[in-house]
């Protein structure tokens, strides 16, 4: 009896199998995507500098991403940071969103020299030590871009946005983050 319950679990395995079938022409599993945008304060962030998407990712001991709001200070102080760690290729990315008089939604300047929003992106090429700093207070570096602040909710401790920027540095390449986002909580 033992050997025939056996062979039927046997067989209904393989006729099982049988029925699975691969999927011809399905793609492996994306890399990162950037994420959709929102305003549930689901404590996402995101760009793109051409066709790669920059989201957080490695540890570095500091929580990523971090936000700061301060609606006291400077007319409504804003600080978003984020780092995005790639191990295998030896690259450090950090992006630092820095903006004052930002009280309320709206869209926000991006410009050189830094009126009410700066963007400090830096790039590191760890296994050489060399790399480019496009911080917003350098004087060498030029920004052009907007922020667009979608929800300010102080109550629900949300903040909702999109960013795009162009930042050029004598020396260093041109960087274009478009399709920047993010969905924090405060």
């Amino acid at each position: 009896m033992k050997k025939v319950i056996l062979s039927l679990f046997v067989l209904s395995v393989i006729v099982t199998s049988l029925h699975c079938k691969k999927e011809r022409g399905s793609k492996p599993p994306a890399g990162d995507q950037l994420p959709p945008i929102t305003q549930e304060g689901k404590h996402t962030i995101g760009f793109k500098i051409g066709d790669e998407v920059i989201i957080p990712k490695g540890f570095t001991g500091v929580s990523n991403p971090t936000v700061i709001y301060d609606p006291t200070l400077e007319g409504g102080s804003l600080s978003i940071s984020m780092y995005h760690i790639n191990k295998k290729d030896s690259i450090e990315q950090f992006l630092i969103i820095g903006a004052k008089n930002l009280y309320k939604t709206g869209t926000y300047r991006i410009a050189s020299p830094m009126e009410d929003v700066g963007i400090k992106f830096s790039k590191i090429f760890v296994n050489t030590n060399t790399g480019c700093d496009y911080n917003f207070r350098d004087d060498d570096v030029k920004q052009t871009g907007s922020l667009k602040i979608t929800r300010l909710d102080l109550s629900a401790q949300i903040i909702s946005g999109t960013f795009s920027v162009v930042m050029i540095k004598s020396g260093c390449d041109t960087i274009s983050i478009k399709d920047g986002r993010f969905d924090l909580r405060l």
